[in-house]
C-alpha cells in the first residue's frame, strides 16, 4: 500500500532557474506560490513563470523570467522551504503569474540582440580609450613644448 502524502495546505515551493538575455543562468532559486493564487493549479515543472530577479546575497524589484525545474507540494520540504527564509533574512520571492504562452524563436531573438548590445559597447568601449588616448598624447606633446619654451 502506497503512502498518501500530505500536501502543504498554504504555498507550493518552486524552484527555477532564470532566464536572461544571455540565457539560461547555472544556478537555481527558490520562489513560492500561495493557494489562493491563481496560477496556484496551473504551475507544473517546465513552467515558464514571472517573479523578481535575485542573486545569491540581494534581491531586486526588477522583473524576471524562470523555467521552473522542481515543484515542492509535500507538507515537510514546503514546510522546511519557508524555515529556510528566517535564516536568509527575507521571503522566498513569489510567483507572479505562470505565462500561458512563451516562445522560443523570440527569446532567442533577445539573446541575439543582447550579443549585438555587448558588440556595441565593446567598440564604443574601444573608441573612448582611443579618444582618451589621444587626449593625453597632446596633453603630453603641450607639456613638452612648454618646457622647452
Amino acid at each position: 500500500m502506497k503512502k498518501e502524502i500530505r500536501v502543504h495546505p498554504k504555498f507550493k515551493i518552486v524552484r527555477g532557474v532564470y532566464l536572461t538575455g544571455v540565457g539560461q543562468e547555472k544556478g537555481s532559486y527558490y520562489f513560492k506560490i500561495p493557494v489562493n493564487h491563481e496560477d496556484f493549479n496551473k504551475i507544473e515543472r517546465g513552467s515558464v513563470c514571472l517573479s523578481f530577479y535575485q542573486g545569491e546575497e540581494f534581491v531586486t524589484a526588477l522583473p524576471a523570467i524562470i523555467r521552473t525545474d522542481a515543484i515542492l507540494t509535500g507538507h515537510y520540504p514546503v514546510q522546511a522551504a519557508l524555515k529556510q527564509e528566517i535564516n536568509r533574512s527575507y521571503p522566498l520571492l513569489p510567483i507572479l503569474s505562470v505565462l500561458d504562452s512563451f516562445d522560443e524563436i523570440k527569446f532567442q531573438n533577445i539573446l541575439n540582440a543582447w550579443k549585438m548590445y555587448e558588440k556595441e559597447l565593446r567598440k564604443l568601449s574601444s573608441q573612448i580609450i582611443a579618444k582618451e588616448n589621444r587626449n593625453e598624447d597632446e596633453k603630453n606633446e603641450h607639456r613638452s613644448k612648454t618646457n622647452f619654451v
